[in-house]
């Protein structure tokens, strides 16, 4: 696939193939386009964002507004043993060894001055294969990771920015488990469970990340089954919460509407399984749920 840059939109849609019945509106088969990005003096984390006919660094580094600096190097991750194997060094625009790095992929660029590069190709989907015929889902998340834990330099496969959660949505198929964690040049962003991160992690568009990832055991729940039943006891404008107390690590959640309402923690005391609070509010509705995430 040759493509000219001269003859694309960023991201740019070619009509040609698939129908939507809906809005009698015919697309192509896939989408291809071009992405700009730039590369600053140091390290920096990066990921090819567009798949092409050949993903060796010598395709796709061909920057028409800034030749690559001599003495550029680009490393590739060792999970195994958790280091960069041989850098690939850039001189007069050719890099040696010429290394295959296909969306999805991370990488460690090292340059000693600035440039852009542009990169072309095709769309992929997060699961790294072509985006589908529209007017089906456009993207959609990979098969959840079953592989080994560990370290691995990864970015999105689908050229576009991931915060939060989405990182692990879109690269790993599945939200992080508690401990979990992306590594960015700028620190390290770990999960603590409810949608929570100590600091929220960013993923640009063409960037990659240190993700790393517990045993599959970590997600399994240790708790007793059946999950343990709620007590309720309402007297005198005050309202007693309870559960079993060997039944330990679960939260209390309060709603006031359990059907389109919003739960919430509980962010009053709990004692040996026991909450004790006002009764004066209208409604209220009570659960208790344990951590698996």
């Amino acid at each position: 696939m040759k493509l000219n840059r001269l003859g694309l939109l960023p991201l740019a849609m070619l009509a040609a193939a698939s129908i939507d019945r809906a809005s009698a509106q015919i697309y192509s088969q896939n989408i291809v386009g071009y992405v700009n990005i730039p590369f600053l003096t140091g390290s920096n984390l990066f990921a090819n964002p567009l798949v092409n006919d050949s993903d060796d660094i010598n395709t796709i580094f061909e920057s028409p507004y800034t030749p690559i600096p001599d003495g550029a190097t680009i490393s590739l991750w060792d999970a195994t043993t958790k280091t960069f194997a041989i850098a690939s060094v850039c001189s007069n625009a050719v890099w040696n060894p010429d290394l295959y790095l296909p969306p999805g992929t991370g990488a460690l660029l090292i340059t000693p001055a600035d440039f852009t590069n542009t990169f072309v190709g095709y769309v992929l989907n997060h699961d790294g294969g072509l985006t589908g015929q529209l007017p089906a889902p456009l993207f959609s998340p990979p098969p959840v990771y079953t592989g080994p834990p560990g370290t691995f330099l990864l970015s999105d496969a689908a050229p576009m920015p991931d915060i939060g959660t989405d990182i692990f949505l879109n690269i790993l198929g599945r939200r992080p488990r508690i401990g979990e964690s992306v590594t960015l040049l700028s620190g390290t962003c770990t999960y603590l469970g409810h949608g929570q991160w100590d600091t929220l992690p960013v993923l640009e568009l063409g960037g990659s990340a240190f993700l790393t990832v517990k045993p599959n055991a970590a997600s399994r729940l240790t708790v007793t089954v059946p999950p343990p039943t709620l007590n309720l006891i309402v007297t005198n404008s005050q309202a007693t919460v309870s559960w079993p107390g060997n039944s330990s690590g679960w939260i209390l959640q309060t709603n006031t509407d359990p059907v389109n309402g919003t739960w919430g923690n509980y962010t009053g005391w709990v004692t040996n399984n026991v909450a004790v609070m006002d009764s004066s509010a209208t409604n209220v509705f009570f659960r208790i749920m344990y951590p698996s995430e």
